[in-house]
């Protein structure tokens, strides 16, 4: 098959595709959270209004602002492309926080995942040598650029 360096690139593909739904995921609790804030905040308005003694005005407030940050806390993303987040800046930010590829295989082997698995998960998926020998490439042209 191929050498150890293609488990970086099918880890990478590994969790790019984790990290996919992992955004997903977060956006629906944050739409969901932020749903919720906004009840507990009209609750606790009510609340205020029949017993402003009992419950500061401040909670509600507090609540209602939770919300609000909670509810556009997905659209930050698109807001982050808008401004000019790239690839290559993410990168570049990983590499002064000193992530290397030795880093990254050796986190893989603590972790337990060994070329082995990673030949077999690619033969599984129905992918090539010549596939994943292009990916290995790819990714090796990235680390070194």
């Amino acid at each position: 098959m191929a050498d150890s360096s293609t488990s970086i690139g099918s880890m990478a593909e590994n969790v790019t595709g984790s990290f996919a739904s992992l955004a997903n995921l977060i956006t629906a609790s944050s739409y969901l959270a932020g749903i919720g804030f906004s009840a507990a905040s009209i609750l606790k308005f009510k609340s205020h209004k029949d017993n402003p003694t009992q419950i500061p005005v401040g909670t509600p407030v507090a609540l209602l602002a939770t919300s609000a940050i909670l509810t556009f806390l997905p659209s930050l993303k698109g807001t982050a492309s808008a401004a000019g987040v790239t690839t290559s800046e993410v990168e570049a930010a990983a590499k002064s926080a000193g992530v290397t590829a030795e880093k990254v295989e050796s986190a893989a082997e603590s972790a337990g995942v060994t070329k082995e698995k990673v030949e077999a998960e690619a033969e599984a998926a129905g992918a090539t040598a010549s596939q994943v020998s292009a990916a290995e490439s790819k990714l090796k042209a990235k680390l070194s650029g």
